[in-house]
């Protein structure tokens, strides 16, 4: 048997055709929606959260994306933006802001909250907006930068950032919003140089907050703490907390009441510091391996439905394994999501993470797309998200020019009826072209011209076709959504239940001469 790979003319005519990258309808690749502000301004988004705009209405939640851009799909939204998952649109809120929103919360009521640095006044002013279905109200503003927001339950406001003075009340970087005026909470949060990064409420309405920088006033340096209506209680006796001086810059609660925070949290025993971490109630506990501070700090964090969670910030690494800007925890190890949010070695950098009730997770901050075009908010199907499917087999593959050996994965669903099948490639070379390949048959053969083995017989599929070739991009990786009514073997089939049907990729190498190479083999028994 003679497997025809591709000829050489072919990076030619993928360039002619603007075939070379991803294919466009591939939902398990990031799906990047393009907030950005003309030059000389750099856009990022710090805030991605789920929004009911009906409260407990009929109407859909929408994603509402904070920061500073001008727009985000073609769409002029200055710095606020909502993303409706039934018409697939962007849309404004009015006239939008020209300052950077750095906070923003949803009220029950259906309300949207915001807050953020104005810095075209001086001194320096931190606005606070109210939008209520129509209109923006905005209230007396801070004196510095607001930098988070929450709701009550009763329905008030709280802000927090670094400031002294909440409209022309005194109040130290964390104030209240009863309805009519603002009001301190308790002495506030630490002094000056204090930060109030992340503040949200616990289904029993405490309202807990994190600080950066200097500890919160008449607590432990744990660098985050809970208010009781009274005063601020630390969470956590900082032994196994947080580097002195450091502080949280942001917090989740989990389904099941555990709080996972990231800062710099040290482990005497292991003389090692660690940027996430989970309280359990009695004790912060690392999350595996944890992300080193010689990773990179961690800034975003959330949680799947499955209770994986999902980590953002500015890292190469997670827990040791390749993962830029995003990684998921599983429990026991950490991964990558996708082919990861930006490039090592680079300053992006994930500031924002949330899943969203259509089931996505979106990622918000300051970053690329495969096309190193400034990008800054993506989506992914959760679904992409699921355990693999099939077993591999015909492994480890021949090693590549990256060093290593490519690795297939399959996921999504394994019953026949044209439901979605995502199929990826990972440990790739970076920069190069391939596809992948399907058969019923499985095989081993080298070919011409091919430093790897084809395991798959004949008759073969090759996913060629437009939008289904793909490029590994600077993180070496590609992955495509495969509709399993639509084979391309010739002619082509719909796979049927009973069947098993074997994937691989073929991609182009250069170790060190022109060549071609190919991943492990997975094999999937559908039902």
């Amino acid at each position: 048997m003679f497997f025809n790979t591709a000829p050489r003319s072919l990076p030619l005519v993928l360039l002619a055709l603007g075939l070379g990258t991803n294919g466009a309808s591939a939902q398990c690749v990031w799906t990047h929606h393009f907030a950005d502000s003309p030059p000389p301004f750099g856009a990022l988004v710090n805030q991605c959260i789920t929004w009911d705009p009906d409260g407990a209405g009929p109407a859909a939640p929408n994603l509402v994306i904070a920061g500073f851009f001008l727009e985000v799909g073609g769409t002029l939204a200055n710095s606020v933006a909502r993303f409706d998952p039934v018409t697939q649109a962007w849309s404004a809120f009015g006239a939008g802001h020209g300052f950077e929103v750095v906070g923003a919360a949803a009220a029950p009521n259906g309300d949207l909250v915001i807050g953020g640095l104005d810095s075209t006044q001086f001194p320096l002013s931190g606005p606070v907006e109210v939008w209520n279905g129509s209109t923006w109200t905005s209230l007396p503003p801070m004196n510095g930068q607001v930098a988070s927001v929450a709701v009550l339950p009763n329905g008030d406001i709280v802000a927090g950032g670094t400031f002294t003075m909440a409209g022309s009340v005194s109040a130290t970087n964390i104030a209240r919003w009863d309805g009519s005026s603002w009001n301190p909470v308790g002495t506030g949060l630490g002094g000056p140089g204090t930060l109030v990064r992340t503040l949200d409420v616990r289904p029993n309405g405490t309202l807990v907050a994190s600080t950066l920088f200097t500890p919160a006033g008449g607590a432990n340096p744990t660098g985050i703490a809970a208010w009781d209506g009274n005063s601020w209680t630390a969470i956590g006796n900082g032994v196994t907390g947080l580097v002195a001086g450091v502080g949280v810059s942001s917090f989740h609660f989990t389904q099941n009441g555990d709080i996972v925070a990231s800062g710099a949290f040290f482990w005497p025993a292991m003389g090692a510091i660690r940027t996430i971490a989970r309280w359990d109630g009695s004790d912060w506990n690392m999350l595996g391996a944890g992300i080193t501070d010689q990773e990179g700090p961690v800034v975003a964090i959330t949680e799947l439905p499955n209770g994986d969670i999902v980590a953002g910030g500015s890292f190469d690494t997670a827990g040791g394994v390749a993962a830029f800007n995003i990684a998921r925890f599983d429990g026991i190890a950490w991964s990558a999501i996708g082919a990861s949010l930006g490039s090592p070695g680079t300053s992006e950098q994930v500031l924002s993470v949330t899943t969203t009730p259509d089931g996505r997770l979106f990622a918000g901050g300051f970053f690329e797309d495969p096309n190193a075009t400034n990008s800054n908010v993506a989506s992914l199907d959760l679904a992409c998200l699921a355990p693999p499917i099939g077993q591999n087999y015909c492994g480890p593959a021949a090693m590549n020019s990256s060093g290593a050996s490519a690795e297939m994965t399959a996921t999504g669903s394994d019953v026949a009826g044209g439901n979605p099948l995502n199929l990826a490639a990972s440990n790739l070379p970076t920069g190069q072209f391939g596809f992948f390949l399907a058969s019923q048959n499985q095989g081993s053969f080298t070919p011409p011209g091919s430093q790897g083995v084809i395991c798959i017989g004949n008759p073969i599929g090759r996913f060629n076709r437009p939008g289904e070739i793909m490029n590994s991009g600077a993180n070496g990786a590609f992955d495509l959504d495969v509709d399993t009514s639509d084979i391309p073997v010739s002619p082509p089939v719909a796979i049927q239940a009973g069947e098993t049907w074997n994937f691989q990729a073929w991609f182009r190498d250069n170790n060190p001469m022109l060549t071609s190479n190919f991943t492990d083999g997975v094999s999937v028994t559908f039902q």
